[in-house]
């Protein structure tokens, strides 16, 4: 025992760099009367001897072994790496995380990629939602502004007064001169041609004080030629011009679209350590976190 305490105080004198310790002389010097003591037979002599000594060297351990300690402390901390202390043996760059925050490649940090517009499927186009795709569309007739029916443009449709008797449904006898009386002797107490009227009814209108349009013979309104009569006509769509498709509303007709990256989160990803090449290790000391 007291050879095994000898050689741990050597060693811990080693390394506090002391050569000895007070009592280390005695104490050894107990534990070879000890065993000079065993030799000659004096098993008494020789267990009180031994006792003796381990207690000396058991004073002797504590200090010496404080000292070699606080000794091995500073040698380790002056052996530490400068580079890496907040976080031995880590990457000061990602702090040991091995990857770094990194703009993404793929959609150039924006966040978005160009994909096939799922409206269109890349069509760019469309058809018309006003036609249908039909290219026409139906419209009040221009030309009798949806009436289906023309009317005549000499009378309007309004009945022109008689040139003959400018409306009055009637004209002076030429006989009595509008007198109504009879004009030679021996005829009757009043007029024979006008019955005393003094007026007879016009020979062009009959007395209806109007006549017939000459152009439309009286007939002011007919089907309208433009429409066959419906009120309704085909005119090229007014959505697309009769081109039939437009732009794709869902891509403003460029055929694509923008949606969010898979490969990133908004633009950024995690890219290996450019410092330690996604080793996680500091480059000054190789991970070991001191110096050799």
């Amino acid at each position: 025992m007291a050879e095994a305490r000898d050689a741990v105080l050597q060693r811990a004198l080693a390394e506090a760099g002391a050569s000895t310790l007070p009592g280390l002389d005695e104490a050894r010097g107990l534990a070879t009367l000890g065993a000079q003591a065993s030799g000659s037979g004096d098993r008494a002599a020789a267990a009180a001897r031994w006792r003796e000594a381990g207690e000396a060297y058991a004073a002797l351990l504590g200090p010496a072994l404080d000292r070699a300690g606080e000794k091995f402390l500073q040698s380790q901390v002056a052996l530490r790496c400068a580079g890496c202390a907040a976080a031995p043996g880590a990457c000061v760059a990602c702090g040991g995380r091995k990857v770094q925050p990194g703009d993404c490649s793929k959609c150039g940090a924006s966040g978005e990629v160009p994909a096939e517009c799922p409206r269109c499927r890349g069509g760019r186009t469309e058809a018309c939602e006003t036609c249908g795709g039909g290219k026409t569309a139906v419209a009040a007739c221009a030309a009798c502004d949806g009436s289906g029916k023309r009317v005549c443009g000499a009378c309007r449709g309004e009945p022109a007064a008689c040139p003959t008797c400018a409306g009055e449904g009637s004209a002076r006898c030429l006989r009595c001169k509008g007198t109504g009386k009879p004009t030679a002797m021996g005829e009757k107490a009043k007029c024979p041609d006008c019955d005393g009227t003094g007026a007879k009814p016009c020979s062009e209108c009959r007395g209806a004080k109007t006549r017939p349009c000459t152009k439309c013979e009286g007939s002011p309104e007919s089907p309208c030629a433009a429409c066959a009569g419906s009120g309704k006509t085909t005119v090229p769509c007014p959505g697309c011009a009769g081109a039939g498709t437009g732009p794709c509303p869902g891509c403003a007709g460029t055929g694509s679209v923008r949606v969010d990256c898979a490969a990133c989160e908004a633009g950024r990803i995690q890219v290996p350590c450019p410092k330690c090449g996604g080793s996680g290790l500091c480059e000054a000391c190789a991970g070991r976190g001191r110096r050799e």
